[in-house]
């Protein structure tokens, strides 16, 4: 995450390569930038979803996490996680997953 957070300070520097390596135009570089930024953006709030589900858990409240999540491997929780967070920020509507709790 910190080598992502220095590699953003340095855009210039990536503009750069970009633009002479791989010879693509300044729009395409921008819709490259923002689409790596969204998916930067989701990414760390699965994480932050997937970990309030979990300090639920353990604090014994009922939460979105119950839903059979519990049971799954790591790599099927954070898709959950990451699923909802997706359909939070690209849809109106949603049934499968829901906060129950006050921090959710």
């Amino acid at each position: 995450m910190i080598k992502l957070v220095k590699l953003i300070k340095n855009k210039e520097e990536l503009q750069k390569k970009m633009h002479n390596g791989l010879k693509v135009s300044s729009g395409f570089e921008r819709l490259s930038l923002l689409f790596v930024i969204i998916l930067y953006v989701m990414h760390f709030f699965s994480c932050v979803w997937l970990m309030i589900g979990k300090t639920e858990v353990q604090e014994q409240r009922e939460s979105w996490f119950f839903q059979n999540i519990h049971d799954l491997s790591d790599e099927h929780q954070y898709l959950n996680a990451f699923y909802f967070i997706v359909t939070t920020m690209t849809t109106v509507g949603y049934g499968d997953f829901s906060g129950h709790t006050f921090y959710e």
